[in-house]
């Protein structure tokens, strides 16, 4: 799928930690098992720009490197094409402790919470709407200790994708879960 107006935000680290305390726990069994072999987001440490390569960000429908923007935290990087109704894609590495048990933990935070996989690897989607008004985020749980996010906000509230941001933000998270298990 090839989408207009495309903007990619690429960030790294603690963004999770934000959402919950460190001592918050899930109830282990609300969290689902891996059932799949566990990934390792080392490569990528302090260099999430490098999860998509420049051909796939073209076939996105973006051109041109990404832009680090370590305003926010360490390894934030934006693509962007300047459009005012642009779609922004952007991804969190979690690691040290911040698996799916910790967006569990959160789920409390957010009213569109649904539990779901990408390419057999346990995920949910979540929102602070409804899931269908532009924005929706996708984690993937890739170790029990390790995750990522793909976020996704669509501005153009005329695009077949403003209605259903989790179907883009997943078909994202396919993506960016099969250049982790290829390492990059």
């Amino acid at each position: 799928m090839k989408f207009a107006n495309l903007a990619i935000i690429v960030t790294a680290a603690g963004a999770l930690s934000a959402c919950t305390s460190a001592s918050t726990a899930a109830p282990k069994g609300d969290v689902p098992k891996l059932e799949v072999p566990p990934l390792s987001l080392a490569k990528f440490t302090g260099k999430p720009c490098r999860v998509f390569g420049v051909d796939q960000l073209d076939s996105l429908g973006i051109s041109g490197p990404g832009t680090p923007d370590p305003e926010q935290f360490a390894g934030r990087c934006r693509w962007s094409d300047g459009s005012s109704k642009a779609t922004t894609i952007g991804i969190s590495l979690f690691g040290e402790s911040q698996g799916l048990a910790r967006v569990y933990a959160a789920k409390g935070a957010f009213p569109y919470f649904r539990p779901t996989e990408v390419a057999a690897y346990p995920a949910v989607d979540r929102d602070t709407g409804e899931g269908t008004t532009g924005t929706c985020a996708t984690v993937v749980g890739i170790a029990d200790e390790a995750a990522f996010e793909i976020q996704v906000d669509v501005d153009d509230e005329t695009s077949a994708d403003y209605a259903t941001p989790c179907a883009v933000s997943k078909q994202v998270a396919e993506i960016a879960l099969n250049n982790i298990k290829g390492g990059g």
